[in-house]
Protein backbone atom coordinates (compact mmCIF):
# COMPACT_ATOMS: atom_id res chain seq x y z
CA UNK A 1 0.00 0.00 0.00
CA UNK A 2 2.81 2.45 0.86
CA UNK A 3 4.42 1.68 -2.50
CA UNK A 4 1.18 2.68 -4.26
CA UNK A 5 0.97 5.85 -2.17
CA UNK A 6 4.56 6.72 -3.14
CA UNK A 7 3.77 6.17 -6.81
CA UNK A 8 0.66 8.36 -6.56
CA UNK A 9 2.64 11.13 -4.87
CA UNK A 10 5.35 10.88 -7.53
CA UNK A 11 2.73 10.95 -10.26
CA UNK A 12 1.05 14.02 -8.72
CA UNK A 13 4.44 15.74 -8.52
CA UNK A 14 5.17 14.86 -12.16
CA UNK A 15 1.77 16.21 -13.23
CA UNK A 16 2.53 19.49 -11.45
CA UNK A 17 5.90 19.75 -13.20
CA UNK A 18 4.28 19.05 -16.58
CA UNK A 19 1.72 21.77 -15.89
CA UNK A 20 4.47 24.29 -15.07
CA UNK A 21 6.44 23.26 -18.16
CA UNK A 22 3.32 23.73 -20.29
CA UNK A 23 2.82 27.27 -18.92
CA UNK A 24 6.48 28.16 -19.55
CA UNK A 25 6.36 26.72 -23.05
CA UNK A 26 3.16 28.66 -23.82
CA UNK A 27 4.68 31.96 -22.58
CA UNK A 28 7.79 31.34 -24.68
CA UNK A 29 5.77 30.52 -27.81
CA UNK A 30 3.49 33.51 -27.23
CA UNK A 31 6.51 35.82 -27.01
CA UNK A 32 7.99 34.36 -30.21
CA UNK A 33 4.63 34.75 -31.98
CA UNK A 34 4.52 38.44 -31.00
CA UNK A 35 8.09 38.95 -32.24
CA UNK A 36 7.33 37.19 -35.54
CA UNK A 37 4.15 39.23 -36.01
CA UNK A 38 6.01 42.48 -35.38
CA UNK A 39 8.78 41.48 -37.78
CA UNK A 40 6.21 40.82 -40.49
CA UNK A 41 4.45 44.11 -39.71
CA UNK A 42 7.74 46.03 -40.03
CA UNK A 43 8.40 44.49 -43.44
CA UNK A 44 4.87 45.22 -44.68
CA UNK A 45 5.11 48.82 -43.45
CA UNK A 46 8.53 49.31 -45.03
CA UNK A 47 7.24 47.94 -48.33
CA UNK A 48 4.18 50.22 -48.21
CA UNK A 49 6.36 53.24 -47.46
CA UNK A 50 8.70 52.37 -50.33
CA UNK A 51 5.74 52.13 -52.71
CA UNK A 52 3.83 55.14 -51.39
CA UNK A 53 6.21 57.97 -50.53
CA UNK A 54 3.34 60.23 -49.48
CA UNK A 55 2.40 58.04 -46.51
CA UNK A 56 4.57 60.33 -44.41
CA UNK A 57 2.04 63.13 -44.97
CA UNK A 58 -0.60 61.18 -43.05
CA UNK A 59 1.84 60.31 -40.25
CA UNK A 60 2.95 63.94 -39.86
CA UNK A 61 -0.65 65.19 -39.95
CA UNK A 62 -1.68 62.76 -37.18
CA UNK A 63 1.39 63.64 -35.10
CA UNK A 64 0.57 67.33 -35.45
CA UNK A 65 -2.96 66.63 -34.20
CA UNK A 66 -1.50 64.88 -31.16
CA UNK A 67 0.76 67.85 -30.37
CA UNK A 68 -0.43 69.82 -27.38
CA UNK A 69 0.70 73.28 -28.38
CA UNK A 70 0.00 76.09 -30.77
CA UNK A 71 3.49 77.54 -30.41
CA UNK A 72 6.77 76.56 -31.94
CA UNK A 73 7.20 73.05 -33.31
CA UNK A 74 10.10 71.20 -34.86
CA UNK A 75 9.33 68.28 -37.15
CA UNK A 76 12.23 65.83 -37.27
CA UNK A 77 12.06 63.31 -40.10
CA UNK A 78 14.12 61.39 -42.58
CA UNK A 79 15.69 63.74 -45.16
CA UNK A 80 14.03 61.84 -48.03
CA UNK A 81 10.64 62.51 -46.43
CA UNK A 82 11.44 66.22 -46.18
CA UNK A 83 11.40 66.27 -49.99
CA UNK A 84 7.86 64.87 -49.97
CA UNK A 85 6.65 67.56 -47.55
CA UNK A 86 8.40 70.28 -49.53
CA UNK A 87 6.82 68.99 -52.76
CA UNK A 88 3.38 69.25 -51.13
CA UNK A 89 4.02 72.81 -49.92
CA UNK A 90 0.49 74.27 -49.84
CA UNK A 91 -1.11 71.13 -48.38
CA UNK A 92 1.58 70.96 -45.72
CA UNK A 93 1.26 74.68 -44.88
CA UNK A 94 -2.48 74.19 -44.35
CA UNK A 95 -1.78 71.36 -41.86
CA UNK A 96 0.65 73.53 -39.88
CA UNK A 97 -1.42 76.72 -39.95
CA UNK A 98 -2.28 76.71 -36.22
CA UNK A 99 1.33 76.77 -35.03
CA UNK A 100 3.33 79.97 -34.53
CA UNK A 101 6.61 78.61 -35.89
CA UNK A 102 7.25 75.42 -37.84
CA UNK A 103 10.72 74.10 -38.60
CA UNK A 104 11.73 70.86 -40.27
CA UNK A 105 14.96 69.05 -39.54
CA UNK A 106 16.37 66.09 -41.44
CA UNK A 107 17.40 63.24 -39.18
CA UNK A 108 18.97 60.11 -40.68
CA UNK A 109 18.20 58.15 -37.50
CA UNK A 110 14.46 58.38 -38.22
CA UNK A 111 13.18 55.73 -40.62
CA UNK A 112 11.28 56.72 -43.74
CA UNK A 113 7.60 57.33 -43.05
CA UNK A 114 7.92 58.43 -39.43
CA UNK A 115 8.62 61.64 -37.58
CA UNK A 116 9.12 63.18 -34.17
CA UNK A 117 7.33 66.42 -33.33
CA UNK A 118 9.12 68.53 -30.73
CA UNK A 119 7.20 71.22 -28.87
CA UNK A 120 7.70 73.29 -25.73
CA UNK A 121 5.41 70.80 -23.97
CA UNK A 122 7.29 67.67 -25.00
CA UNK A 123 7.48 65.46 -28.03
CA UNK A 124 5.27 63.19 -30.07
CA UNK A 125 7.03 60.05 -31.26
CA UNK A 126 5.41 59.04 -34.54
CA UNK A 127 8.33 56.99 -35.77
CA UNK A 128 7.47 53.61 -37.22
CA UNK A 129 9.57 51.96 -34.50
CA UNK A 130 7.83 53.96 -31.78
CA UNK A 131 4.39 53.06 -33.08
CA UNK A 132 5.28 49.37 -33.36
CA UNK A 133 6.75 49.44 -29.83
CA UNK A 134 3.38 50.73 -28.60
CA UNK A 135 1.65 47.81 -30.30
CA UNK A 136 4.11 45.35 -28.72
CA UNK A 137 3.45 46.92 -25.30
CA UNK A 138 -0.30 46.49 -25.71
CA UNK A 139 0.11 42.89 -26.86
CA UNK A 140 2.37 42.04 -23.93
CA UNK A 141 -0.02 43.64 -21.44
CA UNK A 142 -2.99 41.64 -22.68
Amino acid sequence: MSEAAGLCAGLANLMGEIGEFKKTLFRHCEQEAVELTMSIARKVIQRELAMNRESVLYVVKEALRASVTNGKIIIRLNPADMEVLNDRGKDFQRDTKGFSTVAMEGDESISRGGCIIETDSGEVDATIEGLLDEVVGVLKDS
